[in-house]
């Protein structure tokens, strides 16, 4: 701890005062300062060439400094209640979409843990007398699964971080720094998984359910579904990410897609089934008017002009107010519920065989997905997997590895589709005329002879529904 003297009238006096100035130094521009290592990176703090009023400044900023917060008056916590810490985490964030740093729904779920916040504390509670955070690691334990529960309590911790470290500080304490904020154990995690496999059955589709819902989609016309269980199928694609798809990546003569996952900006290649071709242009030759002329080359546009899967983010105002204003869309998962509702598949109970409806807790669109990444992982290739959906390549591999041969990832979509359709995806344009339908059918294990020998025709809207031309 240095100690300085005050120089002035009283200088060269026996009673002059000595104050103590801790880790301050003298520059040779005549400010005192200090140094602090913070992020691995040393910085520099000056606080003017006057001892006095230098050391009461440093008192005044150590806090933030030590606490690695940009120096700043730190206002009363009693003064700052819990519903406007919140609201001012939220429009700090709502920002953060704009500029495209996170994604709607990222941005969706953050809003979300702060209303649990907000809920369990209550909205006037003052910032500095927030109860124990353990109540709220119970609060959400009690309303929400495991995974739901460290995805929520990872971003409470994160605006309490925020406000903590926000210039000037909404918090006094590091509250972000509480055990209670830890995530829930993997192992928890995983048992609680297996518990719920094993009432509800695997989050996938089996084979004859997949079959079913590509038959009923193609009979009904409608292509706009059919393109996306087809796309879920063929390259694991989720909601958002087909209601992202543009056109201009995709090549209908070489059946070859390539480009980037939107969520995480990992490049994403993948071949298409000629089923899936097929109705991709069916879907794209009807699409609507979109209402943004952005959107013109989308693959999808919803009758309501907007695109079918986002997240709509309204005006974010600071406190006082409610917690932003934010209506998630997706049109894909509710077509599809649709569609599964009418469903109904043979569950083999019974000794004729039984039916259930297709319909189950904890499998919806997204199960597609999953179904995906189940099937493929019987191919060896698994980094020609990993960019099929879109997915970081193992260890430095991404810096280095730009390209995978077409080849790899066409063997990929091939093997999927002979594991939930039982033929080879260019069988269907060997089809004759009207006897499409046979190949969707639940107990059909393989293409007749007279069908690899047939020649080619044009898929068209009547061969994809089963219908006569």
């Amino acid at each position: 701890m240095a100690t300085a003297r005050i120089t002035g009238k009283s200088a060269g006096k026996s009673n002059a005062r000595s104050i103590q100035i801790p880790s301050l130094k003298r520059h040779r521009n005549g400010q005192w300062f200090m140094t602090k290592r913070l992020h691995g990176v040393k910085k520099f703090y000056y606080f003017g060439c006057d001892q006095a009023e230098a050391h009461a400044e440093y008192l005044r900023q150590v806090p933030d400094i030590l606490a690695g917060r940009q120096p700043g008056t730190v206002v009363d916590a009693s003064t700052v209640e819990v519903l406007q810490l919140a609201d001012r985490f939220v429009e700090a964030q709502a920002a953060r979409v704009k500029y495209g740093e996170i994604g709607a729904r990222h941005f969706d779920d953050m809003r979300r843990a702060a209303e649990f916040f907000v809920q369990w504390a209550g909205e006037q509670t003052p910032a500095g007398k927030i109860p124990p955070l353990s109540g709220f690691r119970s609060f959400l334990m009690a309303r929400m699964k495991l995974h739901a529960f460290s995805r929520n309590v990872t971003h409470a911790r994160a605006m309490l971080k925020w406000a903590y470290r926000h210039k000037p500080a909404l918090l006094p304490s590091p509250l972000h720094e509480d055990d209670a904020l830890a995530k829930a154990r993997a192992k928890h995690i995983r048992r609680e998984r297996r518990e719920n496999e094993a009432e509800n059955g695997l989050p996938i589709y089996q084979p004859h359910e997949c079959r079913a819902q590509v038959r009923a989609a193609a009979k009904a016309g409608n292509w706009e579904l059919l393109s996306f269980i087809l796309l879920g199928l063929n390259a694991g694609m989720g909601q958002t990410h087909i209601a992202m798809l543009p056109k201009k990546p995709i090549d209908f003569d070489s059946l070859y897609v390539d480009w980037v996952r939107t969520k995480t900006e990992e490049i994403c290649q993948f071949t298409l089934w000629p089923i899936t071709a097929a109705a991709l242009k069916l879907a794209i030759a009807r699409r609507p008017k979109p209402k943004n002329p952005a959107m013109a080359d989308q693959c999808f546009i919803h009758p309501s002009g907007n695109l079918w899967a986002q997240v709509f983010i309204g005006k974010v105002e600071a406190s006082p107010g409610a917690i932003g204003s934010v209506a998630p869309n997706d049109e894909i998962g509710k077509m599809h519920r649709l569609l599964e509702d009418g469903l109904k598949v043979a569950d083999g109970s019974g000794d004729k065989g039984g039916e259930r409806p297709m319909k189950r807790p904890g499998r919806a669109f997204y199960a597609f997905r999953r179904t995906f990444s189940t099937n493929a992982n019987d191919v060896p290739d698994k980094d020609a997997i990993r960019r099929t959906m879109g997915h970081s390549l193992t260890g430095n591999d991404p810096s280095y590895v730009r390209a995978i041969p077409v080849e790899r990832l066409r063997a990929v979509t091939d093997y999927v589709h002979r594991k939930l359709f039982f033929w080879s995806p260019e069988v269907l344009l060997r089809v004759p005329p009207g006897q499409v339908d046979q190949l969707f059918d639940d107990a059909f294990v393989g293409p007749p002879a007279v069908f690899a020998e047939a020649p080619a025709v044009v898929v068209s809207a009547a061969d994809l529904s089963g219908a006569p031309r």
